[in-house]
């Protein structure tokens, strides 16, 4: 008798231990399906972002290849190429498009509702002002994101300028007056200067031309300070031409993020294209999890996101010094 229920229990647990076995993945079993993400970038200078959104993820349990795929569209820095591939992933019928940055924004949002496909936006500036939201926290059906707030923060920007550079007393203001945000910056910077007793420079830059030229015939004694305002066109020349530019002309350039002060602004002072990413992973998250992403307002970086940041190497390069006191207050110092 003891052996016709031992012999039931061990068939009892073989069956359980086949059971087990046939839930793993690899082991017959039926896996749950990766969620696809789509990705839609302009060029490289987007990978940070990318990353911060990766690793975001990662930590909060959707790893790359296991609960998620990623599938990437970059246009190479072609801005004609942005709308066809924002076609092709919405075509695709991913769980969401990440579209990391404004101009990737822009191309993506149409298709949220006309294919009906989630999509976030990471570090978009006055996404209001460019039609792509309601108002600066409310989105469009389908649609959620992180705005950069860089236009936002310009006065914080020459506030700390004034500190950090001593005697200053005119500040050299780079915008496009073609592109809105930028316009709007500007003016804001304008607004802003009497406050500070400074007085405002302007200098227009609506295409490549006008910033080639810019850089060209920038030299030393012109100008006190260069302040960047939020503009695809500044962010594109940048690391190439302006910076070089200005430290030629041993002129301080104050940018928009930490990425900029790496590629040879002397300081700057923003949220960083990674903290997009990682910021922007809570919202992907959620519609992974099924939220709607109409329901999630759009966030504002804050907090430990803003960094201020000092290139003690361009500093170096032109002359600058700044004291001890003044490196305490930075969140980063490049050396």
């Amino acid at each position: 008798m003891k052996t016709k229920y031992r012999a039931a229990a061990l068939l009892m647990a073989a069956i359980a231990a086949g059971m087990q076995a046939a839930a793993l993945p690899g082991c017959g079993g039926k896996p749950e399906p990766q969620q696809a993400v789509g990705i839609l970038m302009l060029d490289e200078s987007r990978q940070p972002v990318l990353d911060g959104l990766k690793d975001g993820l990662e930590r909060l349990g959707f790893s790359e290849g296991v609960e998620v795929r990623f599938v990437v569209r970059n246009a190479e820095d072609d801005l004609r190429r942005l709308v066809p591939l924002a076609k092709q992933l919405a075509d695709q019928k991913p769980a969401v498009i990440c579209a990391l940055g404004t101009l990737e924004a822009m191309a993506a949002v149409p298709l949220a509702e006309s294919a009906g496909v989630a999509v976030v936006y990471l570090g978009v500036n006055n996404p209001a002002g460019l039609g792509i939201s309601k108002s600066d926290t409310e989105p469009l059906p389908n649609t959620t994101g992180i705005r950069s707030g860089y236009g936002e923060r310009l006065p914080k920007r020459m506030q700390l300028a004034t500190f950090f550079f001593a005697g200053l007393r005119t500040v050299t203001v780079l915008y496009d007056p073609q592109d809105p945000p930028s316009a709007r910056g500007m003016r804001l910077c304008e607004q802003t200067a009497p406050k500070l007793g400074l007085m405002v420079q302007s200098a227009a830059l609506a295409s490549d031309a006008d910033v080639k030229y810019f850089a060209e015939t920038l030299a030393p004694g012109k100008h006190q300070l260069l302040l960047y305002t939020p503009t695809p066109l500044l962010t594109r020349h940048h690391k190439a031409i302006i910076a070089p530019a200005a430290i030629r002309a041993k002129v301080p350039l104050f940018a928009l993020n930490k990425q900029a002060c790496l590629d040879g602004a002397v300081i700057s002072f923003g949220p960083s294209l990674y903290g997009f990413g990682s910021q922007g992973a809570q919202l992907v998250r959620r519609i992974l999890l099924g939220s709607a992403p109409e329901t999630l307002p759009i966030e504002l970086p804050e907090g430990k996101e803003l960094l201020l940041c000092i290139n003690m190497k361009a500093a170096q390069e032109i002359g600058v010094t700044f004291p001890q006191r003044m490196f305490e207050l930075a969140d980063i110092v490049i050396r």
